[in-house]
């Protein structure tokens, strides 16, 4: 950190944009081959970074605290990477509260014994920071890629593509609690629970589509969007009736 770890919000915030800015120069130099310039930037990092620590510890001392939280969070990170191939036991995932979207989606889900995974899942999935974000990304990465491929089969693979990387990732959220006992309690069939991830894989799948579809209209045209459309409705049947039960029985 430039500016060092301190406890003031405005200097942690003035870190996080000069940090922003001197990346974005390294970046740029590196792409545009000006090996001198990155030298110079290089030396100005650890120039300024040096300065500003020694300005910094000569009156405060050391918030090991905010040291210990920041490496947490790092860590964490890695987990949530490694997460997405393999499972994670060391993973800790924080819930956010979001209250204005979990209102948003949990209202049509009616108040009920039968409901129960259902309000459990969809709010995991709201909630947790690992799902959510990933969801938000994956969408942004199908539309980038569309955007910019000039080929419509293209587009059309790509979208296809992650539309498939999206339903597999989510196969996860059925063992998201699977170390709390106290979900074994509840007076409802297993088969509900099934169910209940299905039809969330299923509504993520499909609200993609949608969303996509309306994105093909203006990349491409109406009948591209309806092909793209037609497709990603199929997919989505045939991967949430097939693939999506064949894993979750196995893993329950």
């Amino acid at each position: 950190m430039v500016f060092g770890p301190t406890r003031d919000r405005r200097l942690q915030f003035l870190d996080l944009l000069v940090r922003l800015a001197i990346n974005v120069m390294l970046v740029y130099f590196l792409v545009n081959s000006e090996f001198v310039y990155v030298s110079i930037a290089a030396f100005l990092i650890i120039g300024v970074a040096f300065l500003n620590y020694w300005n910094i510890f000569k009156q405060n001392s050391l918030p090991w605290d905010v040291l210990i939280e920041k490496e947490e969070a790092r860590l964490q990170l890695f987990y949530r990477m490694a997460n997405l191939s393999t499972d994670v036991p060391d993973l800790k995932r924080k819930p956010k509260k979001r209250h204005a979207i979990v209102r948003l989606i949990t209202k049509p889900i009616k108040f009920d014994q039968s409901s129960t995974f259902v309000y459990l899942y969809f709010i995991t999935f709201i909630r947790s920071g690992d799902y959510f974000g990933m969801y938000l990304r994956l969408m942004g990465l199908t539309v980038f890629f569309i955007y910019w491929v000039p080929l419509f089969w293209g587009k059309l693979i790509f979208a296809v593509l992650f539309l498939f990387v999206t339903g597999f990732q989510f196969i996860t959220i059925y063992n998201h609690h699977k170390t709390l006992d106290w979900i074994q309690l509840y007076p409802v069939p297993e088969t509900l629970r099934r169910k209940a991830v299905h039809q969330l894989i299923f509504l993520l799948m499909f609200f993609k589509v949608i969303v996509l579809f309306v994105f093909f209209i203006f990349v491409s045209d109406l009948i591209g969007a309806v092909i793209y459309g037609g497709i990603g409705l199929a997919f989505t049947l045939m991967f949430e009736n097939f693939y999506v039960k064949s894993r979750i029985r196995k893993m329950s």
